[in-house]
C-alpha cells in the first residue's frame, strides 16, 4: 500500500550563503602575491546512515552532520577540494570515502554526499568497494541548461527511484545516481516513487531561483527528501 507524503516546498526560501567584501579595498601594495581564487560549496548529507564527519582537508572538519542536513556554501579562498566523508563513530578506519574537487575560479557548487558506508564483498566475504559516492553539481549552467532547472539524486542504496513530472511518464533513477531536467515551468509538481512509497513535492520558480536540487535518502526505513537551490557564485 503506497503511502502518500505531500510536502510543499518553495525553493525560492532556501538561500546559499556567501561571504563577501563590505567594502572596496584598496590594491595591494607593491611585490605583494595577489589574492587567492575563491570558490564556494554547499554540502548535502543524503547518506543512509544517521550522521557522518565531513573533511576539508587543511581547511575545515564537519562532524555529526546529520541526515538530510545541508552546509550552506561560503566564500573559500581556494579552488581544489579534497573531502573525505565517513560514518560518524566509525569503527572501521578503512571506510571512508575521498574525493578532490578542481573548481574554476569564482564558481559553485553543489556536492551531495551518498551512501551507507558498508562494504560490497565477493562470494569469498572479501572486501571489495565501499558503498560510498560524492555527486558534485556546478551551478553554472552551460548554454543549452536554461532554467528553470531541477536535478533529482536518488540517495537510495539498491532501490530503484521513479520521478514523474507534471505527470508525466515515469523516469526510473538508479541508485546513488542524479538526473536533470531542464526548461521547466514556472511551477511544476513531482512525484516520486520508491517501493511502496510516494512522495509528491509541489515546487515554484521565481525569478530569483531557477535552479535546484532535490536530493531523497532513506532514515529509518522511511524515503525523506531535502531540497537546496543552486546559485551562481557572487
Amino acid at each position: 500500500m503506497k503511502t502518500p507524503l505531500i510536502f510543499a516546498v518553495l525553493l525560492s526560501l532556501l538561500g546559499l550563503c556567501h561571504t563577501t567584501a563590505g567594502a572596496e579595498e584598496s590594491p595591494n601594495p607593491a611585490n605583494e602575491p595577489p589574492p587567492p581564487p575563491h570558490s564556494s560549496v554547499q554540502f548535502i548529507n543524503a547518506t543512509s546512515v544517521p550522521s557522518l564527519d565531513l573533511d576539508i582537508k587543511d581547511f575545515h572538519k564537519y562532524e555529526k552532520v546529520s541526515q538530510g542536513s545541508k552546509i550552506s556554501g561560503g566564500d573559500f579562498p581556494f579552488t581544489s577540494w579534497k573531502l573525505r566523508i565517513q560514518k560518524n563513530a566509525s569503527t572501521d578506519p578503512k571506510a571512508f570515502f575521498e574525493k578532490e574537487l578542481n573548481k574554476a575560479p569564482n564558481t559553485a557548487s553543489t556536492v551531495v554526499l551518498l551512501g551507507d558506508f558498508v562494504w560490497q564483498r565477493d562470494p569469498n566475504g572479501k572486501k571489495q568497494e565501499l558503498q560510498a559516492a560524492i555527486l558534485n553539481f556546478d551551478h553554472e549552467l552551460a548554454d543549452d541548461e536554461k532554467p528553470n532547472t531541477l536535478t533529482i539524486v536518488n540517495g537510495v542504496i539498491q532501490q530503484i527511484l521513479r520521478v514523474s513530472i507534471n505527470a508525466s511518464e515515469f523516469l526510473e533513477i538508479a541508485p546513488m545516481s542524479h538526473h536533470t531536467w531542464y526548461s521547466l515551468p514556472e511551477t511544476i509538481e513531482t512525484t516520486a516513487i520508491i517501493g511502496s512509497q510516494q512522495i509528491r513535492v509541489p515546487l515554484k520558480y521565481n525569478s530569483s531561483f531557477q535552479s535546484g536540487i532535490v536530493a531523497f535518502y532513506e532514515a529509518d526505513g522511511t524515503i525523506k527528501f531535502t531540497a537546496a537551490p543552486r546559485l551562481p557564485f557572487e
